[in-house]
């Protein structure tokens, strides 16, 4: 959502330095068109980082998550007799909520 905003804004810049172009140009427009894009290209990377950042400590919290479910689930394991004295084991199966999912 970050990078979305920052693709808005610099439409919105790119706007704005064409009509500041057409009123001024020259080497003032050239040196504001560089100065622009340099901006710009700072807040994608910055996005993106965070983006990036973000999607890092999500998928770690979700691993988090999964191996205590895992953890859970083979506590759950039984040994269950089945005929001549051999055991096998049953594995519960537990189906995930939609709300886990989503977050």
């Amino acid at each position: 959502m970050d990078v979305v905003k920052v693709h808005a804004r610099a439409a919105v810049n790119d706007v704005i330095t064409d009509e500041i172009t057409k009123c001024i140009g020259g080497v003032e427009a050239s040196m504001l068109l560089e100065a622009k894009s340099a901006a710009v290209s700072a807040a994608e990377a910055a996005a993106s980082r965070q983006c990036e950042m973000r999607l890092s400590a999500f998928e770690a919290q979700l691993m988090e998550q999964w191996e205590l479910r895992i953890s859970a689930l083979e506590g759950q394991v039984k040994e269950a007799p089945r005929g001549r004295g051999k055991r096998v084991k049953a594995t519960v199966i537990v189906k995930s909520d939609a709300k886990s999912e989503e977050e």
